[in-house]
């Protein structure tokens, strides 16, 4: 009888995976009469979780329901009671948003920094242009340092994400507030310039061959 009673207990505790999300997961857990739902966020930042059910004869579900989960946490979503004897059934969905913390956010400014940093030391000689098609300013710098005999580093941002995230990773390292910027932007001898208004003469004073 004991055997038997500690067999009934092992399945209503039992903890099952219902979804696996490479940052979130949704665990159901068998209990007296229900069943609970679990969120497991397996990130490195606290998120905004968003649950929807469609339920079957199970009473506890009354719509979306948003919980906020701490980085590599878990946390109840709901408990859902069945009537014994009833056939109960349910469906879910669910969205996720980060919201970090305070310490969170500074932590990755802080990361952002460092790797900003990195990215700065191996540009420090020479001219690196930042580039984007259909920029006239971007081809008039160009054409100058092709025919003056320039050497530069060339990264196109069009649709490189990478260089995009690069440029602006630069930038707001330096001025963390702007949203806007003039192309083209240029990183020479490790000075980062941008918004350049005349850039004729811009060209002229910087733009040079470097021994």
């Amino acid at each position: 009888m004991k055997n038997i009673i500690f067999f009934l207990f092992a399945i209503s505790s039992f903890l099952t995976v219902k979804s696996q999300d490479s940052a979130i997961t949704i665990n159901e857990k068998r209990i007296k009469n229900g069943l609970e739902l679990y969120v497991v966020n397996k990130t490195t930042v606290r998120q905004e979780i968003v649950l929807e059910l469609t339920v079957t004869n199970l009473k506890g579900y009354k719509g979306p329901i948003t919980k906020l989960v701490n980085a590599n946490d878990s946390t109840l979503m709901a408990q859902l009671n069945y009537e014994q004897g009833t056939k109960w059934n349910y469906k879910y969905s669910f969205n996720y948003l980060s919201k970090p913390t305070e310490a969170e956010i500074a932590l990755q400014d802080e990361e952002l920094k460092k790797n900003t940093l990195v990215k700065f030391e191996e540009y420090k000689e020479g001219i690196v242009l930042f580039y984007k098609d259909g920029c006239s300013r971007c081809s008039f710098v160009t054409l100058y340092m092709l025919e003056h005999g320039i050497n530069f580093k060339f990264l196109d941002v069009t649709s490189d994400e990478e260089n995009d995230q690069l440029m602006w990773d630069m930038i707001k390292f330096e001025n963390p507030d702007i949203a806007r910027i003039t192309m083209p932007v240029f990183l020479i001898n490790g000075k980062l310039s941008y918004n350049i208004e005349n850039l004729k003469n811009f060209s002229r004073a910087n733009l040079k061959p470097f021994k």
